[in-house]
Parts: structure tokens; sequence; C-alpha cells
């Protein structure tokens, strides 16, 4: 089954796995003359007896076991969930039989992983710009059984309670031989789906809200009000953090100049305006729960004004730097940081 999007937090793209089944070819002899006596009866087993249950697995009960996870989290019951929705849908797919969910079965006819990534599904990858949330075998729609040795269903953890449910959904639409085609039909075998993690701390909560400890740093050389002095003045400051002198910024975070703007985490920009103040600083992250707040921040940059004196460049930087590792909550920062007050501020850092 599938992916989500760079944002990589907010949508899954489902992969499929699909089995190409080798028809048997049934040889016969000569055709008698006679075929015998118009009151022959079926013996046992015999050609009238009633034919066995219509699923792949011809089983009426279509026995689903999580077979392996990385955590002590109970699936089971969200399992269960996307069992009892094909169970009230399998009969509108010409199946009969019902899945039921068995713990104790030593050979379940479709076995679940729960996986901590899925890197491939058939043709499909994991890349940059998609995730794949899950993986499984599409079965026929003769009625004949696969192998059970085949690949189980593979579903990827640490979702929450309700993408857990659409992952495994869709996934168990494969098993009974839909594919993303029937998504006009089925809309829970859409390719992509919005999908969130369980819930994780905040950027905010997080001691070094990026996800890196390395934190590059873009800002250009060119600009007129960059001179010599004020880039030294900026070389301090990263300095000062570097040497672990910050009480907010962790130590074990480093700040190293970039060249490349597009790996940066932190871009310094010189504006004639700045949209409050004198200075301000946007950030933008990942949302992997869907709570409304960034869980990490992907890049943020930092606005100052043209007209701002040399001095007070690098007071401007720090500041809004250390504001990005804090909780942002009022009196996070020291008041060197926040005072409009010169002599209070100074010239940070000295």
């Amino acid at each position: 089954m599938d992916e989500f999007h760079n944002p990589r937090h907010l949508f899954a793209v489902f992969g499929v796995c699909f089995l190409l089944l080798i028809a048997g070819c049934i040889g016969g002899g000569s055709q008698s003359d006679s075929v015998g006596p118009d009151e022959t009866e079926a013996q046992a087993g015999g050609l009238l007896d009633d034919p066995p249950t219509q699923n792949p697995w011809e089983a009426d009960n279509i026995t689903i076991q999580i077979v392996d996870q990385p955590d002590q989290r109970d699936y089971a019951p969200l399992i269960n969930e996307s069992i009892e929705y094909w169970n009230e849908n399998i009969s509108a797919l010409g199946w009969e039989g019902q899945f039921v969910y068995d713990s104790t079965t030593e050979n379940p006819d479709v076995p679940v992983r729960i996986v901590d990534q899925v890197d491939q599904c058939g043709t499909e990858h994991t890349n940059s710009t998609y995730e794949l949330m899950g993986c499984a075998p599409v079965y026929n729609q003769t009625g004949e059984a696969i192998d059970r040795g085949f690949e189980p269903v593979r579903v990827v953890g640490g979702l929450n309670d309700s993408s857990t449910v659409d992952v495994s959904t869709h996934e168990f639409g494969h098993s009974l031989g839909l594919t993303h085609e029937d998504q006009d039909s089925w809309p829970v075998m859409n390719r992509t789906i919005g999908v969130a993690s369980v819930q994780q701390p905040n950027a905010t909560e997080r001691a070094n809200p990026f996800e890196t400890e390395t934190i590059r740093v873009y800002y250009n050389e060119s600009e007129n009000s960059l001179n010599d002095y004020t880039i030294g003045e900026l070389d301090d400051v990263w300095d000062y953090f570097n040497s672990g002198e910050s009480e907010i910024v962790p130590s074990n975070v480093t700040f190293e100049r970039t060249d490349n703007e597009s790996s940066a985490n932190i871009e310094l920009q010189i504006v004639d305006e700045a949209d409050a103040g004198v200075s301000i600083a946007n950030w933008y992250g990942y949302d992997p729960d869907a709570d409304g707040a960034a869980e990490t921040y992907d890049i943020a940059t930092i606005q100052v004004q043209a007209d701002v004196n040399q001095d007070h460049v690098a007071w401007h930087v720090g500041s809004w730097t250390t504001f990005l590792f804090s909780t942002q909550e009022e009196g996070a920062l020291p008041d060197e940081l926040t005072s409009r007050d010169p002599d209070t501020r100074g010239r940070w850092p000295s």
C-alpha cells in the first residue's frame, strides 16, 4: 500500500504487490460412448459435492493474525476494525466467507506484519516525495487459494489509530482482489491518503526542534548590509552557540555556514521592511501527528531590516535563533535577548 507526501507526514501512497498465477492444463483421455445408467448417484467427495467457499482461501473463516511487530502497542483492535469493514462488504465483491482475527492459529490465511517502514512494494519505492505506508499481495478473482508462504500484508507502525485502520483496510482490500483502479467504487483503495502519526512532542517541547544536530546557516555576503564587520559579528554568534555557552540551545547542536541555500536550516534575509518590528523569524516544519503544530522544523528564516545598526544585526539573529530553540512562551528568553533597552541587551554576544 502506500506512501505519504513530502511533507512526508501528510499523505500516504499505497503500493501493490501483484501476484501472477500460472494456470495448469488438465489432460483427458478418450471419451467413452457410454456414460452409465441414469440412476448413478454421486459418491462422497465426487463432482456433485457442495463446492468450497468462494474466496482465495476456500475457507468459511479467513484467519488474520499479526505475526510480527516492532513495539508493544496493541494493534489487534485496529485490525479488527478493518476486518469488520470488509466482512460487511465481502459479498459485494463476489466472495463468500468472512475475516476472523485469530491470535492462536499457527498458520493464518492472511499474516500481518507491523513494520518500521516499507521501502519497496512491487514497483513502488519510498522516495523524497512519498513514503510507502503498507503493502499487500493482490489475489486473483478465480477463487483459487494462494500459497500461504507468500509475503504477509505489511502495515507501517507508529500511525495513529484512525490512520492504522485506513492503511490496513486498504491492504485487506488488495487481499480480496481490489487494486487502485477500483477506487471509484471503493474509495478506500485510493492510491494516496492522508495519514497521521501517534501523538508526538511539538517543536517547542523539544530541546532541538530541528531534525539534525548540525544546523546549516545561509546568508548572502553580497548583501549591502552584510559588510565584513557584520559578518564577523555573525560568526561570533555561531561561535557562542558552538562553545556551549547558551542555556537554551543544547551543547550537542552545531552551527555551520553553508553556501548552498537549498540545504540551509536557517537563512538570514536582509529586507527593506520586516513583517513586524525591525526583525522577525518564520519557520516551516512537519506535523506528522496532525495536531496543528509542527513537531520539527525544516527551515527557518530570520529577516532583519537593512536599516538596523550594524552593531545590532548579530543581536537580532542570535535572539531569534535562541527563540527557535525555546518554548516560545513569555519569559522563555533572558532579558538581554528581549529588552528594547540598548543598555540591557548590549551588543550580544559580547
